[in-house]
């Protein structure tokens, strides 16, 4: 062949601008200088050049090395210093070490369709002769190989294999994918996750629901969704991080299509649950479903809905609803009555566990019902109420108390309007059809009892409400006593006081004298009737002194009687004695006199004395010449506006050192007249 130009060659230009004819032995000559294996190109200006270390051709076994003279396959690419392990691939691709080994491949098209692409081929036959490939022929694969202690793994140990899902022709193509891993301590590759033809997808099964996992299970097939395991939980976890985030699972339903959706009916089903078990098939034993209720429409928030709670009864058909949750916030349990909101209702028995027989349930720490069965108890078989006991006596209520406390029932009232009360009722005839009471019914009764050495005895104290007539809807006159137990007997008590309708009060006796009267069959003790223990001395001293006992407290405004002796002794002559009435609240007026009544001798001793009516200062000022003992009387009204105690007080009329001595059995009595 021949061409025009200038070439260098053994550091001579030659001139072939001209035609020349080069012989087999010229280009031998001419080559002699590059190694063997070395694939020629044209470097700088046209110059032939080689890089036998980075573009080597083995003409023995036909390989081509790209950055390695020692290609183990027909391409081998290299960036590493040393020869790549063997391999029996077509391509083999390494990288420096500490670098990763990666193909890269670049499309640039303004045609949507077209991309970069790898692309598995696989046909039966050979290459002169193809023939289709068969069900479940592996078509291609895309796998990972690591090195094991002493060399490579001799097969995949993860990856994606892509399989025929049919024989193929030209019209029938359907393939599924299957990835796979290796499991830890084995050498096994292991199908993992499966993508069939019609798009269902398995992990650790051949799918027969959309999305399958676990145990394949026939009877799922055309479902979206199964979950199966064996000798395990089959568990779904959602786990969402993140303020104001969390994880659902949300159930929808439409009527019409996804594409056109219409609005929701009362009845419809927008999502349940169901609970399913094995007998001779799959059962379905009980459901939990959210259902539209009444008034669904376009408007925003007009969406009520409720929850229904369903279970399977012993040999029973079908599902049954148990409890409903109301869009009210209600709750029916054996009915479907809505009862309002956060109201309960039962149709049936409820029964609550764990309560003790006799429990009376009550709110506890925080609204939690709770019980205390020792201390409040229901007696179902005898209709009684134990409070304190689980033993209840007799009938109705029984309260008792084992502590240091009283046993006692507090009724308070703080409003403006009634006060605290306590009431009973009574009627003749039966609680349906009640009749009039009839004169001396016991309309209530309050007793007290007490143990005795083996028991408790009857009340011994009590108190009786009776009717004073024949009741009419205008004539319910009432009567009130009081009876006692005398000592060394036993209960029932006897009658000791009562008030009778008119007002009047008997004491001893049943007999009326009318309205604000008393009738007493004996001695009366009237208030203040007090007594001094013991003697009393003051000496040196005009100062009036509260007498230690000789006192009354007045706890009602009102007009009152009083009567004081005073029982003197000794210091007459030495001072004599001055006695005052005094009282620490709120007098209108007092009204009495003061007599000197006996000095122990048959007539008055000579002497002076003097009184005042005043509150406060001295009634009595004695002093006698003849000195000796005596007593005198202090009689009047006194009339309080406000509660206070009235109080005797003395002192020596003149000082002297010789005491003045008020002597024991000195009494005071008051009494209240109005």
């Amino acid at each position: 062949m021949g061409y025009k130009a200038f070439r260098e060659y053994k550091g001579c230009q030659v001139d072939i601008s001209e035609d020349i004819f080069i012989t087999p032995r010229s280009i031998q000559d001419l080559v002699s200088s590059f190694t063997q294996g070395s694939v020629i190109f044209a470097g700088p200006s046209g110059i032939l050049a080689q890089n036998n270390s980075q573009f080597f051709w083995d003409n023995t076994n036909n390989r081509l090395g790209i950055g390695t003279v020692a290609p183990t396959t027909p391409l081998t690419v290299s960036q590493n210093a040393a020869a790549l392990p063997s391999s029996s691939v077509l391509i083999h691709v390494g990288a420096s070490n500490d670098s990763t080994a990666s193909v890269l491949c670049d499309s640039f098209s303004t045609v949507s369709g077209n991309a970069s692409s790898l692309v598995l081929r696989r046909s039966r036959g050979t290459a002169a002769s193809l023939s289709a490939i068969l069900n479940n022929d592996l078509i291609g694969e895309i796998s990972a190989v690591g090195y094991r202690a002493t060399a490579y793994a001799t097969a995949s140990r993860g990856g994606m294999r892509i399989f025929a899902g049919e024989n193929w022709s030209d019209a029938a193509n359907g393939t599924y994918v299957v990835f796979g891993t290796t499991p830890n301590a084995s050498a096994t590759w292991t199908e993992r996750v499966r993508i069939d033809n019609a798009g269902n997808v398995g992990i650790g099964n051949t799918p027969v629901a959309i999305l399958d996992v676990g145990i394949s299970d026939s009877t799922w097939v055309g479902f979206p969704f199964h979950l199966g395991q064996d000798n395990t939980n089959s568990t779904i976890v959602l786990t969402t991080a993140g303020t104001g985030e969390n994880s659902r699972i949300q159930l929808e339903s439409y009527r019409g299509t996804h594409a056109s959706k219409t609005v929701t009916q009362v009845g419809d089903t927008l999502g349940d649950i169901f609970f399913a078990g094995f007998t001779n098939a799959r059962k379905s034993g009980a459901k939990i479903a959210a259902e539209a209720e009444t008034g669904w429409s376009t408007a925003a928030n007009d969406a009520p809905t409720r929850l229904i709670f369903g279970t399977l009864p012993d040999g029973g058909p079908s599902i049954v609803e148990r409890l409903r949750i109301h869009s009210s916030g209600g709750v029916s349990i054996g009915n479907t009555t809505d009862p309002g909101n956060t109201n309960l209702r039962v149709t049936g028995t409820l029964t609550l566990e764990p309560l003790t027989a006799g429990s009376i349930i009550f709110s506890g720490a925080s609204g939690v019902l709770s019980q205390d069965n020792a201390n409040l108890f229901w007696d179902d078989s005898n209709n009684r109420l134990g409070i304190g006991t689980t033993a209840p006596g007799g009938a109705g209520i029984d309260i008792e108390s084992n502590t240091a406390s009283s046993a006692h029932i507090l009724i308070t009232s703080a409003n403006a309007g009634p006060t605290a009360g306590f009431t009973l009722r009574t009627a003749r005839g039966t609680l349906t059809v009640p009749t009039a009471v009839q004169n001396v019914d016991l309309l209530f009764r309050l007793g007290a009892s007490g143990y005795g050495a083996t028991g408790y005895s009857g009340r011994g104290v009590q108190l009786n409400a009776y009717a004073a007539e024949n009741f009419t809807d205008t004539a319910q006159g009432a009567m009130f006593t009081i009876d006692t137990t005398p000592t060394g007997t036993i209960p029932p008590p006897t009658e000791r006081v009562r008030f009778q309708a008119s007002g009047g009060v008997s004491i001893g006796t049943t007999t009326d004298l009318g309205d604000k009267n008393v009738n007493c069959g004996g001695f009366i003790k009237t208030l203040g009737d007090v007594s001094k223990p013991s003697d009393q001395s003051i000496a040196s001293s005009t100062t009036l002194t509260d007498d230690t006992a000789l006192t009354a407290a007045l706890n009602i405004a009102g007009t009152y009687g009083v009567e004081a002796c005073i029982d003197i002794s000794a210091g007459l002559a030495n001072g004599g004695i001055k006695i005052a009435l005094a009282y620490t609240g709120t007098t209108t007026s007092y009204n009495g006199t003061a007599v000197l009544f006996d000095v122990n001798v048959t007539n008055l001793p000579a002497g002076t004395m003097a009184h005042t009516q005043t509150i406060g200062a001295a009634i009595i000022l004695y002093t006698s010449a003849a000195g000796g003992n005596g007593f005198c009387w202090i009689k009047g009204t006194i009339i309080v506006s406000t509660t206070g105690t009235l109080k005797v007080q003395w002192a020596q009329n003149a000082s002297n050192v010789t005491a003045t001595t008020v002597r024991t059995n000195s009494h005071m009595r008051v009494w209240r007249i109005l």
